[in-house]
């Protein structure tokens, strides 16, 4: 993931199929280590997807065992306290836990996790729901074991685990205060022919990088959004104790328009203005952001750096026939931008 051609932006910057592989190192924000977001779920299953989303930057526990019935759990005080201390409820949903739930949530009096505020995550939200009964409803109860909704036990299928994953990294993003886009802990990472952008979090919406060691390359990490006034300086990127950042050939905000990084030897472009569009899909398997004709990424990256896992990139995030290169030039990001040469790409023959 973090060699390749991508897009991270939050709505959704989604981790697409890294979301489990990844999270832990990419999704979430920088909190101090005291600090981890508390989570809560409903079922082992989920505590586990939670776990791996969010790695060391959370804690997990579960209101129910595995050997119970999801449907009838025993509603005990040390649920209520376990509800009362949560960051995060993570539940089934579709009336799965509809019979012991509610009240908890409600004895609980820990206004993030209500229903409606962004604490309160129904990972039911994030899958296509099936087997819904079609049988007016005064006549559902005479059924049987019947769920109106759909089915709840959605969880088995890996697609539908992955959209779960997908859905609390961007949750658990978005309530972590600190960082946004990709947050690196310890270790090392490398962000290659990446966009970072369109992020938001309350320090560093887009890359928040605490004791480890990042490099960039023919990436852009600009225009994201730090929510706390006093951190406009780190909105693009934030730096903890021992961190190290370097980046080359990449497109930068204008507050990094600094020391190492504005050095010459590293060709760095900084504007607050990427010229990038929405979120959108723009052709192949993924969504992207074009680049503008304007854009100061344009033409500006390496050649030498379009690569992933060492080998030359052809095709940008958008896989054929959408060139990686032209005139022997290559865009900063994951975009490569086309103009009218979309049409000779497709009915002339390729590289």
């Amino acid at each position: 993931m973090m060699t390749s051609t991508m897009t991270m932006k939050r709505t959704r910057r989604t981790l697409l199929h890294a979301a489990l592989a990844c999270a832990a190192l990419c999704a979430l924000a920088a909190r101090p280590a005291h600090a981890k977001l508390r989570v809560t779920a409903t079922i082992e299953t989920l505590a586990d997807v939670a776990r791996q989303v969010g790695g060391d930057r959370v804690e997990v526990e579960a209101l129910s065992r595995g050997t119970q019935d999801p449907h009838f759990v025993p509603a005990k005080p040390s649920l209520v306290l376990a509800l009362n201390k949560a960051d995060v409820l993570v539940q089934v949903g579709l009336d799965l836990e509809i019979g012991w739930l509610p009240p908890l949530v409600q004895q609980s009096r820990n206004a993030r996790i209500q229903v409606g505020q962004p604490g309160n995550v129904d990972c039911s939200a994030a899958i296509e729901v099936r087997d819904v009964p079609n049988v007016p409803a005064d006549k559902i109860r005479a059924l049987g074991d019947v769920h109106p909704l759909g089915n709840p036990h959605y969880w088995i299928p890996p697609d539908n685990a992955l959209a779960v994953a997908r859905l609390l990294a961007s949750r658990f993003t978005a309530l972590d205060a600190a960082g946004g886009g990709i947050y690196v802990e310890f270790g090392s990472a490398a962000l290659v022919n990446s966009t970072i952008s369109g992020n938001s979090a309350h320090d560093s919406g887009g890359l928040r990088v605490y004791q480890a060691t990042v490099t960039l390359d023919n990436t852009i990490a600009s225009a994201n959004i730090a929510t706390n006034a006093a951190s406009v300086a780190t909105r693009d990127l934030g730096q903890g104790p021992f961190a190290s950042v370097a980046a080359h050939y990449s497109l930068l905000g204008s507050a990094l328009n600094v020391a190492p990084f504005n050095a010459g030897a590293n060709h760095n472009v900084f504007s607050n203005s990427p010229g990038l569009g929405n979120l959108q899909d723009n052709g192949g398997p993924t969504r992207t952001m074009a680049l503008a004709s304007n854009s100061p990424a344009v033409d500006a990256g390496s050649k030498a750096l379009a690569l992933s896992a060492g080998k030359p990139l052809n095709y940008d995030q958008r896989t054929l026939p959408w060139l990686r290169l032209f005139d022997d030039k290559v865009d900063i990001g994951a975009f490569e931008y086309q103009g009218d040469r979309i049409f000779a790409a497709i009915f002339e023959p390729l590289p």
